[in-house]
């Protein structure tokens, strides 16, 4: 952990968006005429083309299934990107706020509840790991007020996609790509009106100030960007994610991740590769238990310049 703080180039922004907005308009037309039911018989087969060309996610995901001890011939491989095929499908469902022919285990009830008590807006931790989608739709379901933090860089075509299924979309979501001072406003209101507000804390973004810290036996980079942010508003921290169990089924994990995040001044290199290093231990835990829900096709151990 004595890597100093440094910069990186986002790689996975540098990754194209795969197929084309013919294919995913294709796939919204078989959604809202089909159902779920006959997008996901239509989706096998471009899975299938996508396992066969992408060989970067082919390897991306051997690579990490083999370092948890999973297997990882192609049969797995292609499960695992199936998988990611399958929950971005849903997500094309969820975000119309069709969530009538879903369940979701609603995870601790008492996370739930401080949720909804709190009078300021919480933190919430997530990863690539799962859906969002299907955890906005449950805290719709439960009265809690979810906004997310996002990067449209890499997938302004599927954004589109989902912003003309739900124009209101737009209002749920902050885009780091906007302008990330504008964003760092807009959390700081959302927050303060008692909205939660979730940061996907795996991934660096260009020019993010980042920490390297211990991650599944291999040092990794993660933004410090998160801490800094908990630590300038006081806010209570919590890990959480949207599990894809198969089915129609998802299941919410979430824990306490830190009531408040301190970084001392005449440290806070120690303070965030404190808080770093917390969480690549949560997401560490996650991932093993649940690795097909691990949706991050690219070389995550790249440290860069």
């Amino acid at each position: 952990m004595n890597e100093p703080l440094a910069r990186r180039p986002s790689r996975w922004l540098a990754i194209p968006e795969r197929g084309s907005a013919l294919g995913i308009h294709f796939f919204v037309w078989a959604v809202t005429l089909g159902g779920r039911a006959v997008a996901r018989a239509v989706l096998w087969p471009v899975m299938l083309y996508y396992f066969v060309l992408s060989r970067a996610a082919r390897r991306a995901s051997r690579a990490f299934l083999t370092r948890i001890g999973h297997p990882a011939d192609r049969r797995a491989v292609f499960g695992h990107l199936l998988r990611f095929g399958q929950v971005a499908l849903d997500r094309l469902l969820l975000v119309q706020g069709k969530t009538s022919g879903f369940e979701f285990d609603t995870g601790p009830a008492e996370l739930l509840d401080e949720l909804r008590a709190s009078p300021k807006g919480a933190l919430l931790l997530g990863a690539h790991v799962g859906s969002f989608e299907a955890m906005a739709g449950m805290a719709r379901g439960t009265d809690l007020r979810v906004t997310a933090v996002v990067n449209t860089a890499g997938s302004r075509m599927f954004m589109d996609a989902l912003e003309r299924l739900n124009p209101e979309l737009a209002a749920r979501l902050i885009d780091l790509g906007q302008g990330r001072l504008d964003a760092i406003f807009e959390i700081r209101k959302r927050l303060e009106a008692g909205e939660h507000v979730c940061v996907l804390a795996d991934r660096c973004t260009a020019g993010e100030r980042s920490v390297v810290v211990p991650f599944m036996g291999q040092d990794a980079r993660l933004p410090a960007g998160p801490y800094v942010l908990a630590a300038t508003l006081g806010c209570p921290v919590y890990f959480v994610a949207a599990l894809y169990r198969g089915g129609n089924r998802y299941s919410i994990h979430a824990e306490r991740f830190a009531e408040r995040v301190d970084l001392p001044r005449k440290d806070r290199k120690a303070g965030l590769l404190k808080f770093a290093g917390l969480y690549a231990e949560r997401l560490e835990a996650l991932a093993r238990a649940e690795p097909t829900n691990w949706f991050n096709f690219y070389d995550f151990w790249a440290l860069g310049e």
